[in-house]
């Protein structure tokens, strides 16, 4: 992403109840920002959500899910993606 990219990741129950996230980070890479589950202790089936600020592609959304997984932004602000980390980028401090 370039420089100053702004994204939204945030989690969403089975009901649709926004359990965490949903606050802009960077996404231009200089802060290694992955959406790892952990330090939410989700206890319910949920789903993942994103968008990046200021592109004209809508959201993503991955799930769902009932156990820890971690998802990262990548792309530009005109085609971007939603993946799963890898696991070197499990290993990233703030996953």
């Amino acid at each position: 992403m370039t420089d100053d990219t702004k994204c939204k990741q945030w989690l969403e129950s089975e009901n649709g109840n926004q359990i965490a996230g949903d606050h802009p980070h960077n996404c231009d890479g200089s802060e290694h920002r992955h959406e790892c589950l952990e330090h939410y202790n989700v206890d319910v089936k949920y789903t993942i959500h994103a968008r990046v600020v200021a592109s004209f592609r809508g959201g993503k959304t991955r799930g769902p899910f009932e156990e820890d997984t971690c998802y990262r932004i990548s792309g530009t602000v005109f085609e971007w993606f939603l993946n799963p980390c890898n696991e070197k980028e499990k290993t990233l401090p703030n996953c």
